[in-house]
């Protein structure tokens, strides 16, 4: 909660950094629909980092077809 606090508090909220940081965070917290939008804007600058997240987040969601193609996107 608290970092998620300090995170809201961040001016540059636009930043890719901030966004996968706070998908991070929703998706700890099963915020998946929320994690899914803030990573997907962070996907172009992490997409290692995001990709594995994505997928978890479609799976949670009932998105089989995009969770799969996530994974795909791993190999």
């Amino acid at each position: 909660d608290r970092a998620a606090a300090l995170l809201d508090a961040c001016e540059q909220q636009e930043k890719p950094e901030w966004q996968l940081l706070r998908g991070r965070l929703w998706l700890e917290t099963g915020e998946y629909a929320k994690a899914r939008d803030i990573l997907l804007a962070a996907r172009d600058r992490y997409p290692r980092e995001t990709d594995p997240m994505l997928e978890t987040c479609f799976r949670e969601l009932g998105d089989y077809k995009q969770a799969y193609e996530y994974a795909c996107k791993q190999r």
